[in-house]
């Protein structure tokens, strides 16, 4: 079984999901539900890169559209019983505007 260490405290890491809020110039985009590690003690998170990289696509998209303000919900393509599979590439789907 693999541990996870907090970098920021220390604490163990453990599969969960975040919020990703990203701004650039006057846009803002807000992901739910992002698949990441997140410590037990002080809640920082960490995404893998695919994840990470999914979350960033979806943001320059949505930046060039010329939204200001962008809700959206991170969708696996394909989920363990703990929610999330490192390494997994998600996709993102906007729910609302």
């Amino acid at each position: 079984m693999t541990v996870w260490i907090c970098p920021t405290c220390g604490g163990n890491m453990i599969f969960g999901t975040t919020d990703v809020t990203l701004q650039r110039y006057r846009s803002v985009l807000v992901v739910q539900r992002v698949p990441a590690l997140v410590c037990r003690e002080c809640g920082e998170t960490s995404l893998d890169a695919k994840t990470e990289s999914a979350v960033c696509d979806l943001a320059m998209n949505e930046i060039e559209t010329g939204a200001m303000l962008e809700f959206c919900t991170f969708t696996a393509q394909s989920e363990t019983e703990s929610g999330y599979t490192p390494g997994l590439y998600g996709s993102v789907s906007r729910t609302f505007v």
